[in-house]
């Protein structure tokens, strides 16, 4: 006869690895976010200085 506290644990644990995995990826997914958001930032500022110095607006990029 199968132990069903056997079964259980299975269970449990293989519902805290798929947390765990759930929890790397949001971790890794964030990590990529704010690379992102920090090369946006980047982009935005290295236009604004183009502009000062070409003396223009964005229109002529």
């Amino acid at each position: 006869m199968p132990d069903p506290w056997a079964d259980y644990l299975k269970a449990l644990n293989q519902c805290c690895n798929a947390v765990r995995l759930t929890a790397y990826h949001t971790r890794e997914c964030a990590k990529h976010t704010e690379r992102a958001a920090t090369y946006a930032l980047l982009t935005a500022y290295h236009v604004q200085e183009y502009t000062k110095r070409k003396g223009g607006d964005n229109e002529r990029l």
